[in-house]
């Protein structure tokens, strides 16, 4: 019961995606799904995710699979821009489930010991099983390398030079002591 609980739930998440929802997991502070939900990402595709097969859930019945969890940001495209704000440096969108479809010859991209762990799930199956990756919860995209690459390439599109070497300097002492003092503008 509780597994058929989880698989309503994950679908139901999934559907809100589609519907343009936000899952107020990103980021539960106040305001902040109404911030996200009026985001407008320019993004330049690369036409890479435009045949993609389709293949009906019952053909695939019986055989095996390795499943483990994937990140939720995005592949196919250059991230060009946010809102009326341009990107001085796109940033190179290739993570989550779409991953394979971006890089040919190649299923997935992670740590070597997580790769190494599929790996090893796979040659137990005895076959060539099927990959199911599934969704992480929002803040999976924290590992990927195109969240910080995105907050870097905004924040030198948008901000002033002052702001930049403020920015600069909390990041290097952040890198050298290990955490940040207390500005007191916030």
């Amino acid at each position: 019961m509780a597994r058929a609980k989880a698989a309503v739930e994950a679908a139901s998440e999934f559907i809100k995606g589609l519907m343009g929802e936000i899952d107020p997991r990103y980021d539960p502070r106040v305001g902040s799904v109404e911030r996200l939900a009026s985001l407008e990402p320019n993004v330049i595709s690369r036409g890479t995710l435009d045949d993609i097969p389709r293949v009906s859930l019952s053909s695939l019945e019986g055989m095996p699979f390795v499943t483990t969890m994937s990140d939720r940001t995005r592949a196919g495209g250059l991230l060009s821009g946010i809102n009326d704000v341009e990107l001085n440096m796109p940033v190179n969108l290739q993570g989550g489930q779409d991953f394979m479809f971006e890089n040919p010859g190649m299923v997935w991209a992670s740590a070597p010991g997580v790769v190494n762990q599929i790996i090893k799930a796979a040659g137990k199956t005895g076959e060539n099983p099927l990959y199911l990756p599934f969704r992480m919860a929002p803040t999976g995209g924290d590992f990927a390398t195109n969240t910080g690459e995105t907050l870097i390439s905004y924040a030198s599109s948008n901000m002033s030079k002052k702001e930049k070497q403020a920015l600069d300097k909390a990041i290097k002492e952040y890198v050298t002591t290990g955490s940040m003092k207390k500005n007191k503008k916030t």
